[in-house]
């Protein structure tokens, strides 16, 4: 007998001691909330603050969760050998459970006395009570392990998930090479400086962003576009770190290091798009916690009929509570699939919205179309051939920046039309330019330019400006002194794969509208090109929200895709944002998932991800709730006991486990994309 008082003082000291420790550390560290709202004009759901006992992970550290399974697991062993040999082991048993059963046993008064509610863990608590009281000492240490462990086993695995998920953008090496003083050297990666010019040979992972100054190289750029053909880059591209040199050696130097690199930054974002999991996390407890009294009123009307060990059997057989397990695990691998298909996706609640949209608006510039157009037609005025006159369209724009002048110098590159040296130009911000070339004044721009400049503009133009507005091109107007001597038809560059992304959101039955500030008839000819129905033209910049808004009152659903500074509350409005990387700042800072490789193609995968996701969650649901209806159908018609029900809660567990991080995702989809 004594022994058995040793134990018991032995078990209830230590016990008290590690609550206490638990108890001094949850006052003096809060849980940290989950970050981040979604802005739209009407809310599916309503976010709400958190309660820290539903965030049960950031109580309990993984050696605490140890300690607590410690003791269950020696409580089961000492409830076997009470059972077998020494019925007073049984009490120690029961003791050391209830020690083990801390977490349980204090979310559960935490949520009686200070929230005022109930919660899963109450139903939990009297389980345990129950089958203590009613002498099943073996199986009620059994469910206590139980819990701990899938407890635990969640907390590492969404650990693992987060780490795979943010970590995949901060790849870095230890050492790396760079140039000083003409001398390869090899430094540790954190003294890595702007302007050092970086040494990166195949195998290599680069270590920063910057511009390639010398050497060619084959790139794998697969985690920060989603595109699995290699890029090749040369002297004057631009490269970032974390992609990987396939063959070749180039020479790079350093633009941004460390925390300011792009990968770093979507590593920081994926970080906290994370934290999203304590919003399902939620949402998922009060599916759980709207369980319990039903499952309460069942085994009161029961016991009567099944007795004291069909209540008890009826108490374990609640599998839902795994659903506030599982649902986090499957949105943190939705996140991580969606980054590795070039998506970034910023907040977690709109890959679950985009199941509701029903309509996509693109804004025309810079979205559907490339930011440069390109040359269509030269028209002569005159007796210049249409080489000459692009000869002296570069001399005027060779030193402009902007996408027309670029496009016009590409013209010139492609036919090998070298420009003429000019000795002075004058530029007027939106009219055009002036410039002096073999002492002829040569003026480009538009035609209200030429009319400042009381330029002759020959009948002929009048009719060819005509055609091409309706054709939805530009002219740009060239004089040689008081003369125009022909036009250059500037046509903007459609994205290749427009039309291929718009014919697939329609497919998919979704409304396609167009966003131009363009005059109507460049819009519509766009429009019929694309097979868009439904355009807006002329729209001014302010006027875009306003037609978003137009849109969700009447009944739709927007998804809207810019690019521009213009665009920010149009992002703002809707109820979810699509942006570019490479696109204005403003822009990708307000939309919710940036396209990782600067086209469209990936749009479509936002909602077949969206959709992969929904029945994620559904599959989850049911993985939890057949075994529950399994169970109680098998307490009432085949005498199913607790140790039977703690079979099929395990067997949920695993199910819904496999079901939260496969299904949905198709990966031979995927590697096609």
């Amino acid at each position: 007998m004594f022994i058995e008082v040793c134990l018991i003082a032995a078990s209830m000291g230590i016990g008290s001691d590690l609550y206490n420790r638990l108890v001094k550390k949850e006052n003096k560290a809060p849980v940290k909330q989950p970050t981040g709202t979604l802005q739209r004009r009407k809310p599916i759901w309503k976010v709400q603050k958190i309660p820290s006992s539903e965030i049960e992970t950031s109580e309990f550290s993984q050696k605490e969760l140890n300690q607590f399974i410690t003791f269950t697991g020696l409580s089961t062993v000492f409830a076997v050998a009470g059972a077998l040999f020494y019925f007073p082991l049984s009490i120690i048993s029961a003791i050391m459970m209830l020690i083990g059963c801390i977490p349980f046993f204090k979310t559960a008064l935490h949520a009686i006395f200070k929230e005022r509610r109930i919660r899963i863990e109450i139903l939990d608590s009297l389980g345990i009570i129950i089958m203590i009281a009613a002498g099943y000492f073996v199986a009620a240490s059994l469910a206590c392990v139980a819990g701990l462990v899938i407890m635990k086993l969640r907390m590492r695995t969404e650990k693992k998930a987060k780490e795979s998920l943010v970590n995949v953008f901060e790849k870095k090496p230890e050492h790396i090479w760079i140039v000083r003083e003409g001398i390869e050297i090899e430094i540790p990666f954190d003294t890595l400086c702007e302007g050092d010019i970086i040494v990166a040979s195949a195998g290599e992972v680069l270590a920063a962003d910057g511009i390639i100054t010398e050497g060619m190289a084959s790139l794998d750029q697969h985690m920060l576009t989603g595109e699995s053909q290699p890029a090749e880059k040369s002297v004057g591209d631009t490269v970032f770190a974390a992609t990987i040199v396939i063959s070749g050696k180039i020479y790079i130097k350093a633009e941004k290091t460390g925390k300011e690199t792009s990968a770093a930054k979507i590593g920081a974002v994926l970080n906290n798009t994370s934290e999203f999991t304590a919003y399902l996390e939620a949402e998922g407890r009060k599916v759980a916690d709207a369980s319990v009294l039903p499952t309460a009123f069942l085994v009161a009307c029961a016991s009567p009929f099944v007795g004291i060990s069909g209540a008890a059997a009826l108490l374990c057989a609640n599998c839902l509570v795994n659903i506030r397990i599982l649902t986090p695990i499957g949105m943190l691998n939705f996140l991580k699939y969606a980054s590795e298909n070039g998506l970034l996706i910023k907040d977690g609640r709109s890959l679950e919205v985009s199941n509701t949209i029903d309509t996509v608006v693109f804004d025309k510039t810079g979205t559907l179309t490339m930011e440069q157009p390109y040359v269509r037609r030269i028209y002569t005025f005159g007796k210049y051939d249409e080489n000459f006159l692009l000869r002296l369209a570069t001399a005027a724009e060779q030193k402009q920046n902007h996408p027309i002048a670029k496009a016009i110098c590409a013209e010139a590159k492609k036919r090998g039309i070298d420009p003429p040296a000019i000795e002075e130009s004058a530029y007027k911000i939106g009219y055009g330019v002036t410039v002096e070339v073999d002492k002829k004044i040569i003026r480009a721009g538009s035609e209200r330019f030429m009319e400042s400049e009381q330029i002759k503009i020959p009948a002929d133009f009048f009719h060819i400006s005509q055609k091409s507005y309706e054709e939805g091109c530009s002219l740009v107007c060239i004089s040689e002194n008081e003369n125009m001597v022909g036009a250059i038809e500037m046509e903007p560059t459609l994205r290749p794969e427009s039309e291929i992304v718009i014919n697939a959101l329609k497919k998919r039955g979704m409304t396609v509208y167009i966003l131009s500030g363009d005059h109507e008839q460049p819009t519509k000819s766009m429009a019929e090109k694309l097979g868009v129905d439904n355009y807006f033209a002329g729209v001014l910049p302010e006027e875009k929200a306003s037609i978003i808004e137009t849109l969700q009152e009447n009944g739709a659903s927007v998804c809207f895709v810019g690019d521009g500074i213009n665009d920010s509350i149009a992002l703002k409005k809707a109820e979810i944002s699509v942006s570019l990387t490479g696109a204005s700042a403003i822009a990708t800072d307000s939309a919710q998932i940036i396209l990782m490789d600067q086209t469209l193609k990936k749009l479509p995968v936002i909602f077949e991800t969206a959709e992969g996701f929904q029945k994620n969650m559904k599959d989850t649901f049911f993985a939890s709730s057949y075994p529950t209806i399994f169970g109680i159908g098998g307490v009432f018609f085949a005498n199913f006991q607790v140790i039977h029900m703690l079979f099929l809660f395990m067997v949920s567990a695993f199910w819904g486990g496999a079901v939260s991080m496969t299904s949905g995702i198709d990966r031979k989809k995927k590697k096609d994309h």
